[in-house]
């Protein structure tokens, strides 16, 4: 299968390998979605029994804050920034060949 969200998945769950990351993966399909954008997010946290909202930083230009605060999810758009850079560059390099492989192999 070749849709771009099946690549997608195919990369996360390779740096999640990579990087030893053990947790469970889902789809927005597997929870009931809200049509307002924020309320959504909040909602399929709340689904899914997050206490913590993780995003790039250009995310406190568009999330309410106080819609997750109000729900009890923290926001931490930091996280993806500062010491983590190259430790992310390696594990998408790695992913890059590894999807590579799985993608020859399927067609």
């Amino acid at each position: 299968e070749l849709r771009l969200s099946r690549i997608n998945r195919l990369w996360i769950e390779t740096i999640c390998d990579i990087l030893g990351i053990r947790t469970s993966l889902t789809w927005s399909m597997d929870y009931q979605l809200a049509s307002d954008r924020n309320e959504r997010l909040v909602n399929i946290c709340r689904q899914a029994g997050a206490d913590t909202y993780v995003s790039g930083p250009a995310a406190r230009a568009y999330l309410d804050e106080n819609a997750f605060k109000a729900a009890g999810i923290a926001l931490n758009p930091e996280v993806a920034t500062g010491a983590l850079i190259p430790l992310v560059i390696w594990a998408v390099w790695r992913a890059t060949r590894r999807v590579h492989r799985e993608l020859k192999k399927e067609a």
